[in-house]
């Protein structure tokens, strides 16, 4: 199941059965919460059917802002899993979610060559990560370039205004 996944194509198919092997299978309700942002689950969840919602709190209003949706075969947590850092946001399953649930701990307690697994499976997410970051980056140029170009037709809105003031002033006075 989990050779569809970009995140093990580094891997040997012995090294994925391996960690298939270990992985818990999960099936989440449309609705359900998966982890809460900030949680220190240290997992990577491979999403084998349905949807997911990655959402964050908004620090300013508190609201929770939906930023992205997964659906089968993708996989996400893979940051925390890697630093062992809180989770940068909260998933939640959209539709009901079949989830392999790969635990950082029990794979090093389970599989002899497991910090080999997860340099290689790192080589991949350091990739997704990258991907990632590019998206966002061209994202935000494209945001920043249509605010400058709002802003200039608001210039020669504001010029034009300027420009009748100026003339119905002249009309006034002459």
């Amino acid at each position: 199941m989990l050779e569809n996944f970009d995140l093990v194509g580094n891997l040997t198919e012995a090294q994925i059965q391996k960690v298939e092997s270990i992985c818990e299978s999960r099936t989440y309700k449309q609705g359900e919460l998966i982890f809460q942002e900030s949680e220190r689950p240290n997992n990577i969840y491979f999403l084998v059917s349905g949807e997911v919602s990655l959402n964050k709190v908004e620090p300013q209003t508190g609201h929770n802002i939906q930023f992205k949706r997964m659906n089968s075969g993708q996989s996400f947590g893979e940051m925390s899993f890697m630093d062992g850092s809180p989770t940068s946001c909260s998933v939640k399953a959209e539709s009901d979610a079949h989830i392999y649930i790969l635990s950082k701990q029990k794979l090093i307690s389970s599989v002899p060559d497991a910090l080999k697994i997860i340099t290689l499976m790192s080589t991949a997410i350091t990739y997704q990560v990258n991907e990632y970051l590019r998206y966002l980056s061209d994202r935000y140029v494209i945001g920043l370039q249509q605010q400058i170009e709002s802003l200039k037709d608001f210039n020669y809105f504001l010029l034009f205004i300027l420009v009748r003031m100026h003339q119905v002033s002249a009309e006034e006075d002459g």
